[in-house]
Parts: C-alpha cells; sequence; structure tokens
C-alpha cells in the first residue's frame, strides 16, 4: 500500500492551474519562444510500473506554468513516492540559477535535441527528445505508469540511507545487481531540500520541493562515483555532508528537510544515459530505534538531587519508531558527565529485537556518586544507544537529565536586628541567613540554623533554648533579603561587654556548613550596682560594728568584693571588701512621734565603670536589750 506523504495545494487549486496553464504560453527564457500548454486532469494515484522512476525538473520562481508542472511531480510523489523520485534544478528569487557544476545538469538539459528554449522542462529517464522530454506544466502521472523511460529496471535495486551524526549527515547508497554477468553504474546522486523555504511569486506562491543544493561526488570531485556490480551483489558508496547544506523549510528543521536523491546510470554524467534505477532516502524501510523515556530517582533525597555517596538509578525505555520490525541490534550505555566528557558506567547492553512498531525495551542501572566531584553544582545523568543499524534519526538515541548537586550550605554572618547596643535585662532579635548555593534548597525555608553567643574572643560558646530561641518563621521570603529570626534573652550574670555571635546552617538533608563567625556582633552594655534597704540589720548605738551587706548591693558582672563602697554619711565607717561587710556606728537612736525608726546610711557604689547610689537602712537599739523591733 502507497502512503500520501503531504499535498503541495488542493486538488481544486491544481485543476484551475492547469486550466488557465491551457491558454498560456510557455513563459521561456527566449521570449520568441512558445510552448502550448496541455489541460490534463489531475489523478490522486497513478499505477506503479512496478519498478522506480526517475524525472528531473527545470524551471523557475518567476515561471507560472512552472507552478503546475512543480505541484504535479509534487503530487505524484505525494502518492506514488515509493517508487516514483525526482529533482528540481530551480531558479531562486534570491540566488538565482543553482551553481551545479561540474555535473551541470541544467546545460545538460538545455542542450538536449529535445530542448525548445523555454521552461518548465521535466525530463524522464535522461531523454534527450521524444515522449519522456517534456516542455509546459502538465500532469505526469501517464509518463510515470508507462515506466518514466527507465531501463532494465527490474535487474538493479538502490536504497538511499542517510543518518545524522551531530552536524552532519552520513549518507550510504548501496546499488544491487540481479541480472547475468556484470555492469558498470555511476552513483547519480546530489543532496536536495525536500521543501524549499522560497516560493514561486504567483500562483498562490506555493514552494517547490526537491530542490538541488549539492553534489555527492567522487574522490577527484569532477564526476559520479562508479562501481562494476556483479549479478547478485552490492556495492556501498559513503559520504558526510553537513546538515547546514539544506535549509528548513515546509515547518521541518534542516535535518528533517535533508533529502538525498540517487539514480543509477550505465555510463558518466558527459553524455545521456540510460537510468537503470532511482531511490531517495525516503524510500528507505524507515528504521528509527530511541530512546522513548528516561527517568532518575534517588531514595535519599526527598527534595531532589545527590549528596555524594547516593546511588542515582537511571531507568530507560528503548522503543522502536520504525515501520517495521527490527532485529539488527545495537547497544545502551549509561553514563555521567563531567563537563562534556561522558563517563559510562556498567556494562554495555544489548538490545533484542522489536516485533514490531511501537514495541520497547526496559533497562536499569544505578550510579554511585561518591567519585563525582564535590564542588560541581549539577551532574548530567544519561543513556545512550549505538551501533543502530541504518537507523533514520540520532535525535532520539540520547536522553540526558540534569541532577543538581546538593551542595553542603554555606552560612552567612549573622547580624543583630536594630541596635547592637544591648541594655542590661533587654531581648534582641539576631539575623540568620545562608548562602543559597545550590537547584535543591532553593530558599531559607529549606534550612534551620544553630546560633550561639560567646563573649568576644574567648570562644566560650553559649546557646540552648533559655539563651535563644526562635527561628520557627522565615522572613522576606522571597526576596535577596530573606532570613529567619532568633530571639536572645541575655540573663543578668552575663558579663557586660562586647560579644561575638556565631551560626551554622542545616540544610533538608542535614547537611551542616561550617560556623560563621561574626566578631563583636554586639554590646551588653553594663549593669549599675544593685541598692536595697531589704533586709534591714539591728545594730548597737555608740558601738562600732561590722555588717554584711551581701543581701543589700549586688552587681551582675562584678563580685561584691570588687565593688567600691564609700559615703558621706558620719555613720559610715569602712567598707571592708574581703568580709563584704561594712563597719558602722551610730551615736544616737533616731525618733519620729516618740517611736524609734531605722536610721538610713547613703551609700555610693562603683562597679569601676558606673556609680550606683541607694540608701542602707539600720534598726539602731540601746546598748541592752531591743527595746522596739525593726521596720
Amino acid at each position: 500500500m502507497k502512503t500520501v506523504r503531504y499535498t503541495a495545494i488542493s486538488i481544486v487549486t491544481l485543476m484551475l492551474l492547469s486550466i488557465l496553464a491551457s491558454f498560456g504560453a510557455v513563459i521561456a527564457e527566449n521570449d520568441s519562444i512558445e510552448v502550448v500548454l496541455k489541460d490534463e486532469p489531475v489523478k490522486k494515484e497513478a499505477t506503479s510500473p512496478g519498478h522506480p522512476v526517475f524525472a528531473e525538473y527545470m524551471g523557475a520562481y518567476w515561471c507560472g506554468p512552472c507552478i503546475t508542472a512543480s505541484s504535479n511531480l509534487h503530487n505524484l510523489y505525494g502518492t506514488n513516492g515509493d517508487d516514483f523520485t525526482y529533482i528540481s534544478f530551480w531558479e531562486s528569487p534570491a540566488t538565482g540559477n543553482p551553481n551545479d557544476s561540474p555535473i551541470s545538469r541544467r546545460s545538460h538539459m538545455q542542450n538536449a535535441p529535445g530542448y525548445g528554449g523555454g521552461i518548465p522542462v521535466v525530463v524522464f529517464g535522461d531523454a534527450a527528445q521524444g515522449t519522456y522530454y517534456t516542455s509546459g506544466g502538465q500532469n505526469y502521472d501517464s509518463y510515470y505508469q508507462n515506466g518514466g523511460n527507465m531501463q532494465n529496471a527490474n535487474d538493479y535495486t538502490l536504497t538511499v540511507i542517510q543518518v545524522e551524526n551531530g552536524n552532519m549527515m552520513d549518507i550510504e547508497i548501496t546499488a544491487a545487481y540481479m541480472g547475468t554477468g556484470t555492469k558498470t553504474v555511476y552513483y547519480y546522486a546530489a543532496v536536495t531540500e525536500e521543501t524549499s523555504p522560497e516560493t514561486y511569486n504567483q500562483g498562490g506562491n506555493p514552494n517547490p520541493h526537491h530542490v538541488w543544493k549539492k553534489w555527492l561526488l567522487n574522490g577527484a570531485n569532477n564526476g559520479f562515483e562508479s562501481a562494476t556490480l556483479t549479478s547478485g551483489s552490492s556495492v556501498t558508496k559513503s559520504w558526510s555532508v553537513p546538515i547546514s547544506t539544506v535549509r528548513a523549510g515546509g515547518g521541518n528543521t534542516p535535518a528533517d528537510n535533508f533529502l538525498t536523491v540517487a539514480a543509477l546510470l550505465s555510463g558518466d554524467h558527459t553524455n545521456h544515459r540510460s537510468i537503470v534505477s532511482a531511490s531517495d532516502s525516503n524510500m528507505a524501510p524507515l528504521i528509527d530505534v530511541g530512546v522513548k523515556s528516561m527517568t532518575t530517582s534517588n531514595p535519599n533525597a526527598p527534595n531532589g538531587g545527590y549528596v555524594n555517596g547516593d546511588m542515582v538509578t537511571i531507568d530507560a525505555t528503548i522503543v522502536n519508531n520504525g515501520v517495521d520490525a527490527y532485529s539488527d541490534g545495537g547497544d545502551v550505555r549509561f553514563f555521567y558527565k563531567q563537563g562534556n566528557t561522558k563517563n559510562y558506567v556498567g556494562q554495555t547492553k544489548s538490545l533484542s529485537s522489536f516485533s514490531s512498531t511501537g514495541a520497547t525495551q526496559s533497562f536499569s542501572q544505578q550510579i554511585d556518586t561518591s567519585n563525582l566531584p564535590a564542588n560541581a553544582y549539577q551532574t548530567s545523568f544519561g543513556v545512550e544507544l549505538s551501533n543502530l543499524v541504518a537507523d533514520k534519526s540520532t535525535s532520539n538515541n540520547e536522553r540526558v537529565d540534569v541532577i543538581p548537586h546538593d551542595l553542603v550550605p554555606v552560612a552567612r554572618k549573622a547580624q543583630v536586628i536594630g541596635s547592637n547596643e544591648i541594655a542590661r535585662g533587654d531581648n534582641f532579635l539576631i539575623e540568620a541567613k545562608t548562602t543559597i548555593n545550590d537547584a535543591v534548597d532553593i530558599n531559607t525555608s529549606f534550612f534551620t540554623f544553630d546560633v550561639e553567643i560567646s563573649e568576644s574572643g574567648q570562644n566560650n560558646w553559649l546557646g540552648g533554648e533559655n539563651l535563644i530561641v526562635g527561628g520557627d518563621q522565615v522572613f522576606q521570603e522571597g526576596t535577596n533579603g530573606e532570613h529567619r529570626q532568633y530571639l536572645v534573652k541575655p540573663t543578668m550574670d552575663m558579663g557586660a561587654g562586647d560579644y561575638d555571635i556565631r551560626i551554622r546552617s542545616i540544610d533538608s538533608r542535614m547537611q551542616t556548613s561550617a560556623w560563621q563567625v561574626t566578631e563583636d556582633g554586639f554590646e551588653l552594655m553594663n549593669a549599675k550596682p544593685v541598692i536595697t534597704a531589704e533586709p534591714i540589720p539591728t545594730v548597737k548605738v555608740q558601738t562600732t560594728t561590722m555588717v554584711s551587706i551581701a543581701d543589700n548591693i549586688n552587681d551582675a558582672e562584678t563580685p561584691l568584693s570588687d565593688l567600691v563602697i564609700s559615703s558621706s554619711s558620719p555613720n559610715f565607717v569602712a567598707w571592708h571588701p574581703d568580709t563584704q561587710e561594712i563597719e558602722v556606728y551610730f551615736e544616737n537612736i533616731k525618733y519620729v512621734n516618740g517611736q524609734p525608726t531605722a536610721t538610713g546610711i547613703e551609700v555610693t557604689v562603683n562597679d569601676g565603670i558606673e556609680n550606683a547610689y541607694g540608701t542602707l537602712l539600720f534598726n539602731v537599739i540601746e546598748n541592752g536589750q531591743p527595746r522596739w523591733a525593726g521596720i
């Protein structure tokens, strides 16, 4: 069954163009030459002659009848492309007539006895004149059905296989002879654009097809390759051509628009020859084995990525996209990349036969990441097919998945929010940030922090919930300033002065950064000594007494023995830091409304930084037994 590959323009349009063309003259390169156009019906499908047929077309963008010729050739190829192919030598509006030397096929056609001086010209089987040397836009189905001037075509086979290889197209053309004895043949071969991106400038501006771009020549580049064929044997000729030789067209990429057309000549290109077979790269059996899908998994990474030492599992499904079964084998290899270098892992696995189109095979491989670079931001893991036979497309022979490397986090130095001069008794907030250095932990919500403080330079780090709390919320989320906040609650027994802050960040895989220290991150301001009247000691009048003030005077940072206590009161005798006592003497008992009352001594307490002022109270009693209770 033949496949209809495409339709250039609608059948109705073709009929109209054909009718219009019948009333006009052929537009000739020499205006004095006219050719009457025939009105031919457009057929949906022609009857195959049972062998390949080859035609050559010469036309131009400005030629109205050429549109009819070009469109009818294209339609014939669309319905009977299994055994019909052709080449177009087409004058471009941008670059003019193609320079097709050294073969010079346009000149070959124009110098033929049958050439009348105009275009379009369509020649079947390299005819020099007669029935198969045609002029004017017309339908070509009958020429094809009647054999297309091919000679002994059933004695030969010709296959054209092209395979993408990076930026190149590798081309193999294989000829075989089934007759008796030997035959010498020449490989007429060319690269064409299946659909030119350029258009005719009238008639709806259709695109020409099979437009010549490059000859495939012998090693001397002066003619076609040749071979002597022995019955039952085959000879293959090979070329490698940049894919950029052709352009994108018809909605296809350059690679998909790359069409190799070939024919077998009975002699070289310098004269008219018999054409014994023809083919193009679309006629070859569609062999396309490719990677259908590939997935990577890492059970240790709930948020994706990998940590060195993880085992990454790659599962790949290989599919037969071709139209037939495939049994020529091939290799499956798994790899990871370092830069552009592939590092293959595990043993090469072999493809078994695909029994039908759409059939699949599955493969799996584990890759140990222990030896991957510790500083890599990401690594490409993939699967590759190789050593396929006649695979039409290599673009699906590899699949790669880029997996981010879950790097050890890098904390940033903490800072106090607001003033870093902290009054005694106040709490304050610390801002904790980390550098987003990989594509796994992509914002601060993936991180927690450890926060500690120490007196500057002492490395006596303190933390814990009694001192530092918080970190439950991310602030300024989604901005460069996103962070967590921790509340620091200095205790009263912490010394005044500068404090260092250190933090470290912990990511979702519990990887912990190095400590980042903010030196002199905050200053805990000095607390003045605290003087309280309670408890009130009792002393005897007119008696020098040593009184402990351990319960009356206190300093958060300074031991009591290091304080300096003084007073201008006559009742104050001395301060004895060694015993933490003051010496007092009261000459009289103080009475208020006839009742004895406590007597106060105003004292000054200096902690080496600041003075505190307060009053100590004393119950002064008689030298004998007390006559009243303390207030």
